[in-house]
């Protein structure tokens, strides 16, 4: 080989020497990444509130209760129509009850006659009794022996014995006809149907009508007290109400806070049972003021995984991959990744837990 040759061969192994070391270095440390201010925005990592918000949409209604005759019986009067404002006690409806009222007067009769009847027929028996005694006496004065006398004391036992089951028969049945006068007199009671508070009607039964029948319990009129006023909204789940941290609305611009005033097991099964079939949430607007007004909308904001101090960076700062969740942060003028640990996400703000200090600087994607 002549000593050109050499040389040539010696300069590149030379060159790829130094292309392997350059290869492995560079394969030990990290790539260097766009400079700081790189087509990127920065954000700095602060503390502030963070919580997740779930929104719902609802309206304000209000408390509405439901009338009804406590007995069966036959439309007399309907006294108001829907629309109509009441007050309580105001008398909406009456029932025809005629023939219960002939019932209390028959049997009142009854039991006066009864109780006359009574005590002419205790007062013979009592007279008996006094008789059959008189009569033993005299056997003892005359010193008849206990032989002789021992019939006429039975007979008198018999007859004490008598007055005593006659009393108790007698008050019994005057016991049970008085509690039959008081069943009556108490339907008589329910022949007004009164409103239960002030409000609107804002519901009458299509079938009730005049000198027609009803039946007991049967919904005639709803009253809506516009003085208690509720949110409502389609239903929520009772996990995610438990779990709220704070409920408040929006009414007209202003805000108000909430308390969930759950439905009644009967409440929900008259929604299940009605034309939309959809159960609803209710709360009550702890600061409510004249400002609102049944009817309007309300936007419904709750709350949970609220952290009033937390480390937070924009939503948009983090990245995830199968590594978990990174950032990249401004290091020495160049984006390092970092990777963090992570809490309360929302749209906006990620609650970091661990792998960044309040002040450091992040960059958020575009």
């Amino acid at each position: 080989m002549s000593k050109r040759s050499f040389v040539f061969l010696l300069l590149a192994a030379f060159v790829l020497q130094l292309v392997g070391c350059a290869h492995k270095q560079a394969s030990d440390v990290p790539e260097l990444l766009d400079p700081v201010g790189y087509m990127m925005d920065t954000a700095v990592v602060e503390r502030g509130k963070i919580a997740r918000k779930r929104y719902f949409m609802g309206k304000i209604v209000p408390d509405v209760q439901e009338v009804a005759f406590e007995t069966g019986g036959k439309v007399d009067r309907l006294k108001v129509t829907f629309g109509d404002v009441v007050k309580k006690g105001d008398v909406l409806a009456t029932l025809d009850l005629s023939d219960i009222e002939e019932q209390v007067e028959d049997l009142t009769e009854q039991i006066e006659y009864q109780k006359q009847t009574n005590e002419l027929v205790l007062q013979q028996l009592e007279l008996e009794a006094k008789s059959s005694e008189n009569t033993l006496n005299e056997l003892y004065d005359a010193g008849v022996p206990w032989s002789g006398r021992k019939m006429q004391s039975l007979d008198l036992e018999g007859k004490e014995l008598k007055v005593e089951q006659t009393k108790e028969n007698q008050a019994l049945d005057l016991e049970w006809a008085e509690a039959q006068l008081e069943t009556l007199k108490k339907k008589l009671e329910s022949k007004e149907l009164k409103a239960p508070c002030d409000g609107r009607i804002v519901y009458v039964d299509p079938q009730a009508k005049e000198g027609k029948a009803i039946a007991d319990y049967e919904t005639v009129y709803c009253v809506a007290d516009e003085t208690q006023l509720y949110a409502i909204t389609d239903q929520i789940s009772d996990t995610l109400l438990e779990r709220a941290d704070s409920m408040t609305c929006h009414i007209n611009g202003k805000a108000y806070t909430l308390e969930s005033d759950p439905y009644s097991r009967e409440e929900i099964l008259a929604m299940i049972l009605s034309a939309d079939k959809k159960t609803k949430s209710r709360f009550r607007i702890t600061d409510i003021d004249d400002a609102v007004q049944a009817g309007d909308t309300v936007t419904i904001s709750i709350e949970t995984g609220t952290s009033e101090d937390a480390l937070r960076i924009p939503a948009n700062a983090l990245y995830t991959d199968e590594g978990g969740n990174y950032v990249y942060i401004v290091e020495e003028g160049r984006r390092t990744r970092r990777n963090i640990q992570v809490g309360t996400k929302t749209e906006i703000m990620i609650e970091v837990t661990e792998g960044l200090e309040e002040g450091e600087t992040v960059y958020v994607q575009e």
